[in-house]
């Protein structure tokens, strides 16, 4: 036990020195803590340790849960090489790479008030909602880059555990807010086959005790029934207890996009929608969810990503875009190439003698309405091109598709020409108040020669500048599109037309109209990504419509939350969609806490399976690829979702007093 005392004591130092740093541009407070051999003949050890703030979430999800105090993050400090100016090599330790993440949560319909139980403590399945048109919102924050975080050996751990609890009990130089920050250490899982791998030792303090938690893995199980019984785990967890115990399931359902708790993120780039359930009384492992639970429906919506909706309306919708952006732009240069063989003047000459037809609530082409087969093979309905168009939305479908500036000027010369001289009466919305709407029907209304000189000098004027050319293709292009998506959202009974005034309010400029159809592009693409996965009936589809229209009020159309709808209980409106899905599908994660009573406070052990690894590397993780081919369900990086194995985790707290002692050091 030489010098651990002398060790013990320059930890407390360096815990103390990391909480009183000062954060630099959102940097982890890190420090190095070497240690002094214990021996002449060992050799000092470094290590890692890195000061993770209250509210993010530890590395071990439905294990850990946030803490009030943040926690320490111990690992081996890397040793990196690099080269001088003459080749020599030359080391250096460097720190972890730790980042983070956020994500926000909009939580939508009536409060759930069933919770979650982690080895140190709890939180709510729903957080409070409001019943107001606010939304609320709330933020997890999430460790990334955990590749980077080096595990120490077993030995290691445990030693390291051994010197902090040490200095909480014995050192008085150790500060008051260090003392209530757990420590935790990452483990190397490396072990002989057939045993637990070591993931992670924590040491809690909290009043006169400490709180010591062994998390361990072991995986992967390709056959379920491989699995221990939940006797197994009431039998090891009673180990360390005595008295009922009380068990609390806890299970979620991926139905699209990849595993939430992949080491491979998909970031940003990808829709995705699960379930998750929570309830007590848990009979066996892998228990399906009793219908008398709670579930929380979390939609991350990526417009464009799935293609739920129409292809040619996103593609609409990026057009609009990219040309607004030109506006504010000193060199206009037409960003598209058209594919179409026939230039947009040929096209529009079409549109005119098709617009004096018989058939003029179809103005624009069929190939070019037929929408609704760009997408993807989902049961539930999707988005339907509307083909009541008047003409300058006929006249958007031609021109966004144009050749050049040219190509779109003489388009708008030939319209016009067209209606003055009278071969034309164009169709127009009333409400439609577009420069090139408002021409047309000044051109129906004059009656005077002057008037009309006026007139064809505006128009020269229009198509003589390409800033007013680009405003004018902008202005009819928020047109067509805000009328699409209000109409969709007003004929599905999702919303009324008040609740919908924000958007279609005529009085910003150009540039934050445009932001509102991307808005709007969002808030449909949520709808028809949930509709498309879960059937989750109209009442929740309307609170999930009203919700995004309150949240993107106050955020940006670049703001892709997840809103995580309430479904109490498996209310009437969702409870056959629900009772079909958790029986063809198998759950990602799966959990059960274990709890029960002592004399010193409430023991929780926790049994996680899912079919990712939380934390190392897992024995016996070659898997058998040929035995996870045969055909079947949609697969998650090649895999079918149902043969993907689990992995089985354990997490198991004792509690032991702090009693000061003196080291008998010779």
């Amino acid at each position: 036990m030489d010098n651990f005392e002398e060790n013990s004591h320059a930890l407390c130092l360096v815990l103390n020195n990391i909480i009183s740093q000062e954060v630099i541009d959102d940097n982890f407070k890190e420090a190095f803590f070497e240690t002094i051999p214990e021996d002449e003949d060992g050799s000092t050890k470094m290590f890692n340790i890195s000061f993770v703030s209250p509210g993010v979430k530890h590395p071990l999800q439905n294990i850990i849960t946030k803490t009030e105090y943040g926690f320490f993050l111990v690992s081996k400090a890397i040793l990196e090489v690099s080269h001088d100016e003459d080749g020599e090599e030359t080391y250096q330790f460097t720190h972890s790479k730790l980042s983070r993440k956020t994500i926000e949560h909009v939580l939508v319909g009536t409060p759930i008030s069933m919770e979650v139980y982690y080895i140190n403590g709890r939180e709510p399945l729903h957080r409070v909602s409001t019943g107001s048109d606010e939304s609320t919102s709330t933020f997890d924050v999430q460790l990334t880059n955990l590749a980077s975080v080096n595990p120490v050996q077993k030995d290691e751990a445990r030693y390291l555990i051994s010197l902090f609890d040490y200095a909480l009990a014995n050192n008085h130089e150790i500060s008051e807010e260090v003392k209530n920050i757990p420590l935790c250490v990452m483990v190397s899982g490396e072990n002989s086959a057939n045993e637990m791998s070591l993931a992670h030792l924590a040491s809690i303090p909290k009043h006169s005790t400490i709180n010591h938690v062994i998390v361990s893995s072991r995986g992967p199980f390709i056959d379920p029934n491989a699995l221990p019984n939940i006797n197994f785990f009431k039998k090891w967890h009673a180990g360390s207890t005595s008295g009922p115990i009380q068990t609390c399931g806890y299970a979620i359902f991926e139905l699209l996009g990849l595993s939430h708790a992949s080491s491979e993120p998909q970031g940003d780039t990808l829709s995705s929608v699960l379930i998750e359930f929570a309830w007590e009384n848990v009979s066996d492992v892998l228990q399906m969810p009793p219908l008398s639970c709670n579930s929380v429906l979390h939609v991350q919506n990526i417009p464009g990503s799935m293609e739920l909706c129409a292809l040619k309306l996103n593609m609409e919708v990026e057009q609009l875009k990219i040309l607004s952006e030109m506006l504010n732009e000193q060199e206009k240069e037409w960003p598209f190439d058209s594919e179409d063989l026939e230039s947009a003047f040929d096209r529009t000459a079409k549109l005119l003698e098709k617009q004096n037809s018989v058939d003029t609530e179809t103005p624009a082409s069929e190939k070019e309405m037929d929408d609704t087969n760009d997408c993807l093979p989902f049961d539930q309905d999707t988005f339907a091109a509307r083909k009541e168009l008047d003409f300058t939305e006929s006249l958007w479908m031609v021109l966004k598709d144009a050749a050049d500036f040219e190509d779109v000027a003489a388009s708008i010369q030939s319209a016009f020409f067209a209606t003055l001289s009278g071969k034309q009466q164009p169709i127009l919305y009333g409400s439609n108040t577009s420069s090139i709407a408002e021409l047309m029907r000044a051109v129906l209304t004059c009656d005077t020669n002057e008037e009309k000189h006026k007139l064809r000098m505006r128009m020269e004027e229009i198509i003589s500048d390409k800033s007013e050319i680009l405003r004018c293709l902008v202005e009819i292009g928020v047109e067509k599109l805000l009328r699409d998506l209000t109409t969709y959202f007003l004929s599905e009974e999702l919303v009324t037309q008040e609740q919908l005034s924000y958007y279609t309010d005529t009085s910003p400029d150009l540039v934050s109209r445009v932001s509102m159809v991307g808005k709007m592009h969002n808030i449909l693409d949520l709808i028809l990504t949930t509709k498309s996965v879960i059937d989750v009936g109209h009442s929740n589809l309307q609170l999930l419509t009203q919700s995004s229209l309150t949240y993107y009020k106050h955020h940006t159309v670049g703001d892709h939350p997840v809103f995580s709808l309430s479904l109490p209980a498996f209310g009437m409106s969702s409870s056959s969609a629900i009772k079909q899905i958790i029986a063809s599908q198998k759950p990602s994660t799966w959990c059960v806490s274990l709890k029960s009573k002592t004399k010193k406070g409430e023991i929780v052990s926790v049994v996680h399976i899912s079919t990712t690894m939380l934390t190392g590397k897992a024995e016996n993780s070659v898997l058998d690829i040929s035995a996870l081919n045969e055909d079947g369900d949609c697969t998650i990086n090649g895999l079918p979702r149902s043969k993907l194995p689990y992995y089985l985790t354990f997490a198991k707290q004792t509690l032991l007093p702090l009693i000061p002692c003196k080291l008998n050091i010779k």
